[in-house]
Order: structure tokens, then sequence, then C-alpha cells
């Protein structure tokens, strides 16, 4: 399944975060969306075993990270949570870029599911 397209702001010299909770689809599951009109049933997916990374760059094509953000799974939840410090935003430089997260398997590193991506706007910082 390709990544999420979710684009982000990013404010200079504020903490940034991003918060999700990824779901499998279950016939015996515990939440209930409607998609596409049909009532669908879901449950957390399990992130045990699974860490987090994302970056930050200019371009996809770049070498150079602008940010590493941290990144904490909620294990049986489901949750994914990426974070900046308002130390690390502080030096990032206004412009656009983009952004990815990437969920890796512990026992397994070769097995990476990348499950959101897109554009990144740094807003500049008035007051500093």
């Amino acid at each position: 399944m390709p990544a999420l397209e979710r684009n982000i702001i990013i404010e200079q010299g504020a903490k940034f975060s991003f918060a999700a909770t990824l779901y499998r689809a279950d016939p015996a599951g515990l939440t209930e969306f409607v998609v596409g009109g049909e009532r669908k049933t879901f449950t957390a997916r399990n992130l045990t075993g699974w860490t987090g990374r994302a970056h930050v760059r200019e371009s996809f094509e770049s070498a150079t990270t602008l940010a590493t953000m941290t990144v904490t799974l909620g294990g049986t939840a489901g949750t994914v949570t990426a974070t900046l410090g308002a130390d690390v935003t502080a030096a990032l430089t206004a412009g656009w870029g983009v952004w990815d997260l990437e969920i890796v398997q512990t026992a397994d590193a070769t097995n990476v599911e990348r499950k959101f991506a897109g554009t990144v706007q740094i807003t500049r910082e008035v007051t500093r």
C-alpha cells in the first residue's frame, strides 16, 4: 500500500508533533468507520517489534537531511508520533521541503513500510 500523503507545516522555534493511528481491517475489530458508504470494522495495528524513522529534506533527491524526527510507536495501540524539539525547528531555514515516515521491523531491517509522505512548509518565526 502506498504511503498516505500528509502535507505538514513546521513553525520555526516551536515544538512540532505529528500523530496518527495505524489500523488494519479486521471483521472482529473494535473500531467502525464508514468507507465509501459501507461500514467497515478495524483494529489498531500492533506495532510491537517495529521502530520508526522520519526525515525532512529539501527534495526527494537531496542527500542532506534537514531534520531527523523522533518517532515513537505505541505498540498494540497502533499509534505513531513524530516530533521535533523547538531547538531543532529554530535552526531550520524557512521554505519548502519534503518528508516521510517509515516503520522498520526490528527482527528484519529489510522489512520497511513507508506510511506517510508529503511536502513540508517551514514558516518563519517572528518572535526570537
